[in-house]
């Protein structure tokens, strides 16, 4: 029996396929270098493709997620460009939300909640009571019966294995 990796292969209708994904949720001429981005990060982790799932399935995933990092990129060089000038935050806040945006961001928005549901609950307090409930890290330390560099630390962690979580 051939290996799964063997399986890999782009044929032109796989290529046209992750396209189309980076088309509908990037939605702009960035698109192809995404696409290709995409398809480099499949041709690199085929060895992973244990054919679990269909192999259309498997290319979707990686091309929902390089699109989406895409996305979110994008999204931190506006802010920061928006920063430095004003007549950029000008632009960013009369731009509307193309209907893909709005998709990619409430799947963004899921799947870091379900991630926050999957830290460890003093992990999660942390987060929850700075940032939900606007707490400053003097009050969550009181709230929650601990020091100071403790919600920092707890903070700090718990944002990096968002972030982890998040970028796989």
């Amino acid at each position: 029996m051939p290996d799964q990796a063997d399986a890999v292969t782009f044929t032109a209708a796989d290529r046209q396929f992750v396209l189309a994904i980076a088309r509908r949720i990037v939605g702009d001429p960035d698109s192809a270098d995404v696409a290709q981005d995409a398809l480099l990060r499949a041709y690199r982790h085929r060895s992973q493709f244990r054919g679990d799932s269909g192999y259309r399935s498997w290319l979707f995933k990686i091309a929902t997620s390089v699109s989406l990092s895409h996305l979110r990129r994008r999204k931190r060089h506006q802010s920061f460009a928006a920063d430095t000038t004003g007549d950029e935050a000008e632009t960013l806040a009369t731009e509307s939300k193309s209907p893909e945006e709005l998709v990619a961001q409430a799947q963004e928005h899921r799947r870091l909640k379900h991630e926050l549901a999957q830290l460890a609950p003093g992990y999660a307090d942390v987060l929850r009571l700075r940032f939900e409930k606007d707490m400053t890290e003097e009050a969550v330390a009181k709230e929650l019966g601990m020091t100071v560099s403790n919600v920092k630390i707890r903070a700090f962690r718990a944002r990096r294995r968002l972030r982890e979580a998040v970028a796989a």
